[in-house]
């Protein structure tokens, strides 16, 4: 229980720092923190042994840095279809039956692409963990990405208050000068 309130913690600590976050490294830094969060968030929750917690840290670890990698490819692939876009000065409504087919491939492409990195990521977990693990360890990912994106919205709310409570606050400095200018 203090393990959890511990992560807890440093995920409020982390999500409060992310908006001053701006530089590479940093970004870098604070992915690491946050899949250190992720897996000891799920670890605390399952049943593994050292072996298997082990051999599921090096497989997540190879998925996420395949992902990785084909995310990017993804970004660049996008940029590209921009950038040819500006340069012929159209948008994407204004794109040949042709152009616009070959987009539409493209992108299926990269969907089958991840489709098929997923596959081979939960076949090589069955096999070191067993396919109910498999299936507790994939709900609690989607439990953890869950309550961090009700914490960042909390933030996100927490922050929209001040600003409207500085706001309401000048514009009650802004009247009382006037009232006492007058």
């Amino acid at each position: 229980m203090k393990r959890l309130k511990n992560i807890c913690i440093a995920i409020s600590l982390l999500v409060s720092a992310i908006p001053a976050i701006a530089q590479d490294s940093e970004a870098d830094e604070r992915r690491e923190l946050m899949e250190k969060l992720r897996h000891e968030y799920i670890m605390e929750r399952m049943e593994l042994t050292q072996e298997e917690e082990s051999e599921m840290r090096k497989i997540r670890s190879e998925f996420e840095a395949k992902m990785e990698s084909q995310r990017e490819k993804q970004r660049e692939e996008m940029r590209e279809l921009r950038s040819n876009l500006r340069e012929k000065r159209v948008s994407e409504e204004e794109l040949t039956e042709e152009e616009a087919k070959k987009a539409l491939m493209e992108k299926l492409m990269m969907e089958e692409e991840r489709i098929k990195m997923e596959r081979s990521y939960t076949e090589k977990m069955i096999a070191a963990i067993s396919a109910k693990k498999t299936m507790e360890y994939r709900r609690l990912e989607r439990e953890f990405k869950k309550e961090l994106l009700e914490m960042l919205q909390d933030e996100e709310k927490q922050h929209q208050m001040r600003k409207e409570l500085i706001e309401r606050r000048r514009q009650e400095m802004r009247s009382r000068q006037r009232g006492a200018e007058e």
